[in-house]
């Protein structure tokens, strides 16, 4: 009579349930019917895979300006040796297992966003079809290296045999989010922290204690947000990579970022021993004030304060916090005044030297 009785309340629990609310709806379930590989994406998405084949992430070598004696010719992971794992081409693809079977390696394709195969500098069909879309673009996508018949390896989707499994996860069509861009490069080097010592999986979900870009109830970034560029161009860059994708300004905090959803405002800096005020408005009056200062020398602070004319702080080089003092500038006690959500604030620089200032302040609302 128990069991009866419990089955009977689980069938009233679900009977409650709203008729919506198996239904999902996904941003492309309406443009195609069947996940068929990369070439369903290219029916409407060509031009996109042809910039991608271009970029840096799929060719794995960029322009190298910064590189002396280049030449002009591009460089990168593929051409190149690194002291994180030398070179990737003699270990692409593969299954590694020890002496008890366990797995070791699959290769350094496993971050590529590709197939399998090697990348071409020849753009042809089948490099285009080898170009992996839904690594970088669908939500709760994952794959593994599979072996076909005639015993070549590939990257393929997890659920390449589910076809129904298939068309809903490639119908979640995202921009890139935290945990696509984490599944590599948190992993880099061969475990977490291990080449980047700032990127860790812990990203992907966490709080401003941890990060206070990225947590969620921080900023709530995506790495995106600063790094995106444009035609799958990326900025920014490692300085361990010998090629960039965006061969322009370096890419600065805050440069990538939108102050618009934040508020702020931004002062100009030009010459020695100028008084500078930067005056802006705060979402709200209790989001606190961050300052960075960015140019020739760079320049940065990060206070926080929600007092009326209290010392903000100490402008100091980014390069003299890593210990090597280089006697640029140094503003002292710049001021902040509130009224509400507005805000301004006042400071002057010192030059220590005779080097000049050509660079921007910036206050940023922080949330």
């Amino acid at each position: 009579m128990r069991r009866i009785l419990v089955v009977l309340a689980i069938v009233a629990a679900v009977s409650v349930l709203p008729a919506d609310a198996a239904k999902k709806t996904y941003s492309h379930e309406n443009y195609f019917e069947h996940y068929e590989g990369t070439k369903t994406c290219l029916t409407c998405h060509e031009d996109e895979a042809v910039s991608f084949f271009h970029s840096q992430h799929y060719q794995w070598t960029g322009e190298t300006p910064a590189i002396v004696n280049t030449d002009g010719e591009k460089l990168g992971k593929r051409n190149t040796i690194n002291d994180f794992c030398t070179n990737p081409m003699p270990a692409w693809i593969g299954i590694t297992k020890n002496s008890r079977g366990e797995l070791l390696s699959q290769g350094c394709s496993k971050c590529h966003a590709g197939m399998g195969k090697m990348p071409s500098t020849e753009l042809s069909r089948e490099q285009l079809e080898n170009i992996d879309c839904l690594i970088c673009h669908a939500s709760g996508y994952n794959r593994n290296l599979y072996e076909n018949e005639d015993g070549s390896l590939e990257w393929k989707p997890i659920l390449w045999k589910n076809q129904v499994g298939m068309d809903s996860v490639s119908k979640r069509i995202t921009m890139p989010k935290r945990t696509s861009c984490l599944r590599c490069h948190a992993g880099s080097g061969g475990g977490p922290n291990y080449k980047r010592g700032d990127i860790e999986y812990e990203l992907a979900d966490t709080d401003r204690t941890f990060d206070v870009h990225m947590g969620t109830d921080g900023g709530d970034m995506a790495c995106t947000d600063c790094h995106a560029g444009s035609n799958h161009r990326m900025q920014g860059r490692g300085v361990d990579l010998m090629g960039s994708d965006h061969t322009g300004a370096p890419l600065r905090c805050g440069s990538g970022e939108s102050s618009s959803s934040y508020g702020g405002g931004e002062a100009t800096v030009t010459m020695l021993n100028q008084t500078w005020s930067v005056s802006g408005n705060c979402e709200r009056s209790s989001d606190d004030l961050t300052f960075v200062a960015a140019g020739d020398p760079m320049l940065t602070i990060g206070i926080n304060t929600q007092s009326n004319s209290k010392p903000v702080g100490n402008f100091s080089s980014a390069r003299e916090d890593f210990g090597v003092p280089i006697g640029t500038a140094r503003t002292p006690e710049p001021t902040v005044e509130r009224n509400g959500s507005s805000f301004t604030v006042t400071g002057t620089f010192m030059v220590l030297d005779e080097s000049s200032i050509d660079g921007a302040i910036t206050v940023d609302c922080d949330l």
